[in-house]
């Protein structure tokens, strides 16, 4: 198992985020991209031991969380039966049969403040970091573990 490009800002905050609520013991794998095929990938180092597999999957994307529902397909698992699925982004999925549970960005908002800060560190403007409240959507993909 390997664990993400900490290096990233956005990935080390994120995971920051996680072991803040799940602990130290968190099981992570590491998807070299944000799209389905890596979710995939990533989704079955974490499934590949019955024994020890998780009954949730926290995905960095929602395009991530896609490949880890196709994974847990193959490998016979339903998904929020035997494994929750959860997504980050909040992006429109229309070609995917199931409403994804995700964390939702603010789209609009980020762009928005990303050109002002653009515009204003092209002014000779200081940078300086901006948060921006994200909100759970609960789809379908997701529910408490069985017992």
């Amino acid at each position: 198992m390997t664990l993400p490009d900490l290096q990233a800002p956005h990935t080390a905050a994120r995971h920051a985020a996680l072991v803040d609520v799940f602990g130290s013991d968190l099981v992570t794998a590491e998807a070299t991209l944000s799209g389905v095929e890596s979710g995939e990938q990533a989704a079955r180092a974490l499934l590949a031991d019955p024994v020890h597999r998780p009954t949730a999957i926290l995905a960095h994307s929602d395009l991530l969380a896609v490949g880890v529902m196709q994974a847990a397909e193959s490998l016979g698992l339903r998904v929020p039966e035997d494994l929750s699925v959860t997504g980050f982004d909040g992006v429109d999925l229309p070609w995917w049969p199931t409403p994804l549970t995700t964390v939702a960005q603010p789209g609009s908002d980020k762009g928005a403040r990303a050109a002002r800060l653009v515009r204003d560190g092209l002014a000779g403007e200081p940078g300086r970091d901006v948060v921006l409240q994200a909100h759970l959507v609960v789809g379908a993909t997701t529910a408490p573990p069985a017992v």
